[in-house]
């Protein structure tokens, strides 16, 4: 299993979502160590069935708060969030979940140019062969 985040990490992102308005009234949040974050943990679970290996954490309001969690998430941070969900949804022509985490945002991004330079790559060796 790749591009797993760290507990400290995890707590950032749950961070984040407690600090979205339309969660202001939720205490608890699991998120799972692929950047997603889930308000039912039955949903938590399910998801980290699909993937080998993958678990979830329970994070509350409290923790997160207590932590130095929301003061990495700067406004800065959150500009940066909103920047890459822009270039995803250019990519794949689709939103990205409203919680998807900064790492996983990077790291499909980083796919799918790659994949696409492949793409480009191998059709400009077409037009011109050796």
């Amino acid at each position: 299993m790749k591009n797993t985040l760290a507990l400290s990490q995890l707590i950032v992102v749950a961070a984040v979502t407690f600090q979205n308005e339309m969660h202001s009234k939720i205490q608890k949040v699991y998120v799972s160590e692929d950047g997603y974050t889930f308000l039912d943990e039955n949903r938590a679970k399910i998801h980290c069935k699909t993937i080998e290996g993958l678990k979830y954490h329970t994070i509350t309001r409290t923790e997160a708060h207590g932590t130095q969690a929301e003061l990495l998430t700067s406004d800065e941070d959150i500009v940066d969030l909103k920047e890459l969900k822009e270039r995803y949804e250019e990519l794949y022509g689709k939103p990205a979940h409203y919680n998807i985490g900064e790492e996983k945002l990077k790291s499909l991004i980083a796919e799918k140019e790659a994949d696409l330079n492949a793409v480009t790559s191998t059709n400009q060796n077409d037009q011109n062969p050796a």
